[in-house]
């Protein structure tokens, strides 16, 4: 008998561990600040933004839609000064931010 893995489980358990691994291995400090890029801030995004809220030392520094509501749902769900775009390009041009989600 095999356990079933739900999708959405799968997805979230995989964003996490790809946020940790685009790290590139860094050692950061008890004081350090992850910075987080998301790319596509639709309602699985918001989810993931709120979750990260709860994490100490986690900030979202930048986020990229195309569509406006999502962009705007998504920098009302951070909470704080986040900088926008709707070119994915030029968010991964910046160089603020250790991980990002997709």
């Amino acid at each position: 008998m095999t356990k079933k893995i739900k999708r959405r489980s799968f997805m979230e358990t995989i964003g996490m561990g790809a946020a940790i691994l685009a790290t590139e291995g860094k050692a950061y400090s008890a004081n350090d600040t992850i910075r987080i890029g998301c790319i596509g801030s639709g309602g699985r995004c918001r989810r993931l933004i709120s979750d990260l809220k709860q994490i100490p030392n986690t900030r979202i520094v930048v986020v990229c839609d195309i569509w406006d509501q999502h962009l705007y749902q998504a920098q009302e769900a951070a909470g704080e000064k986040v900088r926008t775009t709707k070119d994915y390009s030029q968010l991964l041009d910046q160089n603020d931010f250790d991980a990002v989600i997709i």
